[in-house]
């Protein structure tokens, strides 16, 4: 838990803009959560789950944009950009200058203790509508105290944290949200989590496509003399920076690797002739996600084997056991070869848990078949409890 604690800390510390996402996953009750303090932006999803936090902070955080959304039920009919899920101990959260989620839902389950969150008013904060949707199953916790008086509708995160004043559900005509003054004036089209209006200096406090690079004038695209830097969504004077890659024509931009273009839904591979990142065909194709052995388990086998063929991305876990090999008619399991793992040889990420266990099979001497796998991240139940990742025997 402490190296963990270590990489997120490396990982975030000092950071306004988190390229991706946020991911809190089995910390400690005494887990110092200061190193998010800075974080204003996060363009993927922000995800607390099975802590024994009590309480949690992003102060500066303002914008949730959900380019990247948690798909919670593993089979894309909850797709969250702000999930807090199974923290018995968490009693506040405080995302007191949280403005707006520009996609996905919130959800909220299992947090018997946690106060506050169903005072605050999703409607205004869920950029495509779906207030409904937010899960709150853990509202009615006991012992609460009342928000401050001089919250406006008795909405907070902790008693002295008011939720902002609304600047959605206040203006429904308004294009994009609107100024939190008394005259609600309309944001531009082009703004995000609302705009400033006073009467020498009006500006978005974040844009929807791009800005130019005084940070402040959002924009529809580029001009042409510029380049866009992916993730930041800043147009750039001149050449990219430091080790940022140029993206080829007709797309001027700089991406600190070939990542997918998360504005244009665009493909990248990087050319070793051009030393430039190229617009991807054949074979560069999107990650292939498919489920675990929560759907087709209890193991992986030869019955389903066939399911992980070609998968880069496990939305679930994967259980190798000595029944992989031996079979078990009675529960439907066909017995495998050390070969048939080769089904699993292009996967990268395993977003639940890896349990290798008890296999004496002769063949089965290494694990070269996960050699491209590069992160178990444990996001749902863990094995036995306690395990993202587990060798035994």
């Amino acid at each position: 838990p402490d190296q963990r604690l270590e990489r997120l800390r490396l990982r975030y510390e000092g950071c306004a803009l988190v390229d991706g996402n946020i991911e809190l996953v089995g910390l400690d009750a005494e887990t110092d959560l200061a190193f998010l303090a800075d974080v204003e932006i996060v363009t993927g999803y922000l995800l607390i789950y099975r802590t024994r936090l009590e309480n949690a902070s992003l102060p500066s955080l303002r914008l949730v944009r959900g380019e990247q959304l948690f798909d919670f039920d593993r089979n894309r009919s909850r797709t969250i950009a702000i999930g807090v899920v199974d923290n018995s101990a968490l009693r506040e959260l405080n995302l007191s200058r949280l403005v707006e989620v520009s996609s996905g839902d919130a959800l909220f389950s299992n947090n018997s203790r946690l106060c506050y969150i169903d005072t605050i008013r999703w409607d205004d904060v869920l950029e495509d509508g779906n207030g409904t949707s937010v899960g709150l199953t853990s509202a009615g916790a006991v012992g609460c105290f009342s928000c401050s008086a001089s919250c406006d509708g008795g909405r907070c995160w902790t008693p002295e944290s008011c939720q902002r004043p609304l600047s959605k559900v206040v203006c429904p005509s308004c294009p994009a949200r609107c100024a939190d003054d008394a005259g609600h004036q309309c944001c531009d089209s082009l703004c995000a989590a609302g705009c400033i209006i006073a009467s020498n200096d009006d500006f978005c406090v974040e844009c929807n496509v791009v800005k130019d690079s005084n940070g402040r004038t959002c924009r529809g695209q580029c001009s042409s003399s510029t380049r866009r830097l992916l993730g930041s969504r800043l147009c750039l004077d001149g050449n990219c920076p430091g080790n940022y890659l140029p993206l080829s024509a007709p797309t001027a931009s700089c991406n600190l690797n070939c990542l997918d273009d998360a504005i244009t839904k665009e493909l990248y591979a990087f050319d070793e002739t051009t030393g430039t990142c190229k617009v991807c065909n054949s074979p560069c194709v999107p990650p292939k996600r498919c489920q675990g052995v929560e759907r087709f388990g209890p193991v992986v086998h030869k019955g389903n084997i066939a399911n992980f063929a070609g998968c880069t991305v496990v939305e679930g876990s994967l259980h190798i056991d000595r029944v992989s090999f031996t079979g078990d008619t009675s529960a439907g399991i066909e017995p495998l070869t050390f070969a048939d793992l080769s089904a699993l040889s292009n996967v990268t990420e395993i977003n639940g848990y890896l349990a290798v266990t008890d296999v004496d099979d002769p063949a089965f001497v290494d694990l070269s078949f996960l050699s491209n796998l590069r992160a178990v991240r444990g996001r749902f139940p863990p094995y036995a409890t306690n395990w993202s990742l587990y060798i035994e025997n």
